[in-house]
């Protein structure tokens, strides 16, 4: 992206790109601005060989944004390229705040001991989701843990979504990565595509960090 140079990446001829749920061709959209990136923290699916990743990109023009991106290989060759894009907004964006001097906790592996399967990762985070609706099904949750979106602390605090949350939508739990206790989800709440990545540990959960981008009724998946 920051050299403009789609044509250097090994495309599947399915290949399927969207932003912020529409459907764009790959090296338009944000790929024009030539964004480099300042922080990134990724969740790896080796069994899907898929990952999704936060970042918090540096425009061309000097302007921040932050990227939820999800990125799919059939064969070697990149098929699925998701993507929602967090622009400055007055109450919900502080991309300082989700930048981490390294080494980046989120990304700490979890002892293989204690390892989670895929299926128990992403069911603490459906039990997250769930919990927005009937508080008594939400997951047990570490003291200080938080949920934030675009970098700025939202919810009732310690991991609750609050009284302004709403069932989300659409939910697809697209990655898990077993090593670090990682789950990405993708949903539409309140008309947002929102892409999640939750730090889960011994089936607590340990944090919870949001990117949410334009209003969309779709997520185009």
């Amino acid at each position: 992206m920051a050299q403009g140079a789609p044509a250097s990446l090994p495309v599947h001829s399915n290949l399927h790109y969207t932003e912020n749920g529409q459907s764009v061709m790959l090296g338009r959209g944000l790929w024009l601005s030539r964004p480099n990136a300042r922080f990134t923290r990724s969740a790896l699916d080796t069994q899907r060989c898929g990952s999704v990743t936060h970042a918090v990109l540096e425009e061309n023009l000097g302007t921040t944004v932050l990227l939820g991106l999800r990125l799919r290989y059939l064969e070697d060759l990149l098929i699925d390229v998701e993507t929602t894009v967090a622009r400055r907004d007055p109450q919900l964006f502080n991309p300082d705040a989700v930048i981490v001097p390294p080494p980046d906790p989120w990304l700490a592996s979890v002892p293989s001991d204690k390892r989670m399967s895929s299926k128990e990762l992403v069911a603490v985070a459906e039990r997250f989701f769930a919990g927005i609706v009937i508080p008594s099904d939400s997951p047990p949750r570490a003291p200080m843990c938080m949920l934030r979106q675009n970098g700025v602390q939202v919810g009732g605090g310690n991991c609750t979504a609050g009284s302004a949350a709403e069932r989300f939508q659409q939910l697809r739990y697209p990655v898990v990565d077993q090593e670090t206790g990682l789950v990405g989800a993708i949903g539409l709440g309140h008309n947002y595509i929102v892409m999640f990545l939750f730090k889960i540990e011994e089936g607590t959960l340990i944090n919870i960090d949001a990117i949410g981008g334009v209003p969309s009724a779709v997520t185009g998946w």
